[in-house]
């Protein structure tokens, strides 16, 4: 009788273990597919906000550019005649009409930092100033910006940006007029402040 009671515990104990090993088994891959997911999720979100930062980055650059052509306005798009690919020399926003590059520098030719194996293509076109969202085959007084950006990862990521034909900075204003040129955030956490700072776009800078 005693034997017949060893033996009964003894099997189950065994059915013990493998439920158990089972469990944790399942267990252990729940886990490694939740830090999986988090991983995935950190560089997918880490990729999202550098390409706000190159977007940014970029887009202030074409729209503080000219609605046209200073010299040669002919209302064609992209590079006029005689105009060539060194990006520091274009004098109206839709220059960049048809830029792509897969090295991502300043004007000085300096690479941007952190934007490594990124690429960008740009296209620029007329478009209704009553409803930006409507192009137009014709020359009106608003152009859209189109900036494609691909991480090296290969994720797509798209922006868009808005060039009237006068920004407020160049119109003559009253005396004693307040024009906003620039917005500034300021962040405050546990004691540590982070601020950051933007010009508004679709202005032209100043002569």
């Amino acid at each position: 009788m005693s034997f017949v009671n060893s033996k009964s515990r003894s099997g189950f104990s065994l059915i013990e273990t493998t439920v158990a090993t089972v469990l944790v088994s399942i267990s252990l891959v729940a886990s490694l597919n939740t830090m999986a997911f988090v991983l995935t999720t950190t560089s997918r979100d880490a990729e999202s906000q550098r390409s706000n930062q190159i977007a940014q980055f970029l887009l202030a650059e074409i729209t503080s550019r000219p609605f046209a052509d200073p010299v040669n306005a002919t209302g064609s798009l992209g590079l006029e005649a005689g105009e060539t690919s060194l990006r520091s020399a274009w004098d109206d926003c839709d220059d960049y009409h048809g830029w792509n590059t897969s090295t991502i520098n300043d004007l000085n030719g300096s690479p941007v930092a952190n934007a490594n194996g990124w690429s960008c293509s740009v296209s620029v076109n007329y478009c209704s100033p009553n409803n930006p969202n409507v192009g137009s085959g014709s020359a009106t007084t608003l152009k859209r910006i189109n900036l494609s950006l691909v991480s090296p990862s290969s994720r797509s990521f798209t922006f868009s940006s808005l060039r009237c034909a006068s920004g407020t900075l160049l119109k003559t204003q009253a005396a004693g007029t307040t024009v906003l040129a620039n917005t500034e955030i300021s962040l405050t956490k546990a004691g540590k402040s982070l601020v950051t700072s933007t010009r508004l776009q679709n202005q032209q800078e100043p002569n």
